[in-house]
């Protein structure tokens, strides 16, 4: 329970600040993607190297490049939300343009279909922006079940050809 309100704790904190600032709060609002250089899905940190479509057993990142502009401290957040419509948070605070951000949980909340990812950063000087990301689970296990499917099917006909 603590974990939680400290977590709302720190989205209200944010989004205090952030909406301080109008120009930003009308991008986060209205779904503008205004702001990054690049934001997109990875396979791992440190990669930039797009990826769209991950296995069951992969863990997705979302590769952030921030303009350059902004001065010293950036605060990094994104709104990770399921093909059910579930909700998961992850930021981090940080002097760097490129950031990298995953799920510390995944392994627990993953599910296969389409996820969106909803991010948005802000610099103390007030400069910010938004944007949104889109990745897919795909159900491995079933995909080589149907493949095994398919191939016996195949044998079986081939063998009824011959026969």
């Amino acid at each position: 329970m603590r974990k939680m309100l400290k977590g709302v704790g720190i989205v209200i904190f944010f989004l205090g600040f952030v909406l301080s600032d109008s120009s930003f709060a009308d991008g986060l609002l209205n779904g503008n993607s205004t702001g990054f250089e690049e934001i997109y899905t990875v396979d791992s940190y440190g990669s930039t190297t797009k990826k769209d479509i991950f296995g069951w057993d992969e863990t997705p990142w979302l590769y952030l490049n921030l303009p350059g502009s902004g001065s010293g401290m950036s605060v990094s957040w994104s709104w990770w939300v399921s093909p059910t419509n579930d909700v998961y948070y992850n930021g981090t605070l940080t002097t760097q343009d490129e950031v990298w951000l995953s799920l510390n949980n995944w392994n627990s909340v993953r599910e296969v279909g389409n996820w969106t990812i909803n991010s948005a950063y802000f610099y103390p000087t007030g400069e910010g922006g938004t944007g949104t990301a889109a990745f897919a689970v795909a159900p491995e296990p079933i995909g080589g079940i149907l493949f095994l499917v398919g191939g016996v099917s195949l044998a079986v006909a081939r063998l009824r050809k011959r026969g």
